[in-house]
């Protein structure tokens, strides 16, 4: 049974679009939804809000890389899921984490990562794995590139398969593809079993 907020303005709750209440210390697995995740990243600006460019546009880049690369469903849906816990604790800039701490951010975002990654049947280190990262760091360069061009960060162009970003999709759009790639991939992964 979910545990509902007793002092919202003190104790660490938040309420979902759905009217699910988080609890963002300790997440329980019934209040994680799909469209949850993916209508709030498909909210969420990179780049702290300076471009139009979304986190759920981004995960969906993620995930693309990943599957170009290596063909597993497991990863692809770790690659979907990598950034999923920004839905709840938002989409934190890595100057911000160096001021605050980055082991506080990770720490939060691991709490998260585990209810989601139980969820959705796999385990949080399938977000974290190695080749979910580079793609990540990949698709961080390919942005950055495209879409900061002015900015010097990046001169030299992303790698090859590092195609340019989706910036054409609009936020409704965005939030109905990464909860439908979601769905399809766990389906897959648990016909597979």
């Amino acid at each position: 049974m979910t545990e509902t907020p007793r002092d919202v303005f003190n104790d660490p709750w938040m309420i979902t679009r759905s009217g699910r209440w988080v609890r963002l210390d300790k997440p329980e697995v019934e209040s994680i939804d799909v469209d949850d995740i993916a209508i709030a990243l498909s909210r969420i600006h990179r780049f702290t809000g300076h471009t139009d460019y979304s986190v759920a546009a981004h995960s969906l880049y993620v995930a693309d890389l990943v599957h170009e690369r290596h063909h597993d469903p497991a990863l692809y849906l770790g690659a979907l899921l990598h950034d999923a816990h920004e839905a709840y604790i938002g989409d934190i800039a890595t100057p911000v984490k160096v001021l605050i701490g980055r082991e506080r951010v990770r720490d939060a975002a691991l709490v998260l990562d585990l209810a989601i990654g139980t969820k959705f049947g796999i385990g949080p280190m399938k977000m974290r794995d190695s080749r979910v990262k580079q793609a990540d760091l990949d698709a961080l360069h390919a942005e950055a590139y495209w879409l900061l061009p002015d900015h010097g960060w990046y001169e030299e162009p992303p790698p090859v398969d590092a195609h340019q970003p989706y910036t054409w999709l609009d936020p409704d759009t965005t939030a109905t593809m990464l909860a439908a790639a979601i769905r399809v991939t766990v389906n897959r992964i648990q016909a597979a079993a």
